[in-house]
């Protein structure tokens, strides 16, 4: 799998090979950027956007607001 990130304190794409999922993997690439933002940025917060509803709200994210992009209804989240 494997996770991006950017300088503003946000959460790149997130993405764990169909046959490795359910293995923990996606938990570890999300903790692992949230440790690296807070020690190595000093953020406090981070964001992300995503049309998943429910599937980062079990790792600790909250919801923040909604946002529209094109067609897509966005939840914005925070941890």
């Amino acid at each position: 799998g494997f996770i991006g990130e950017h300088l503003e304190g946000s959460m790149g794409i997130l993405y764990v090979l169909p046959e490795h999922r359910n293995k923990g993997y996606g938990r570890y690439l999300m903790e692992s950027i949230k440790s690296n933002a807070r020690q190595c940025l000093q953020y406090n917060e981070i964001y992300l956007y995503t049309k998943h509803k429910g599937l980062y709200e079990k790792y600790g994210y909250k919801k923040y607001k909604m946002s529209k992009f094109e067609k897509y209804d966005l939840y914005i989240l925070c941890i």
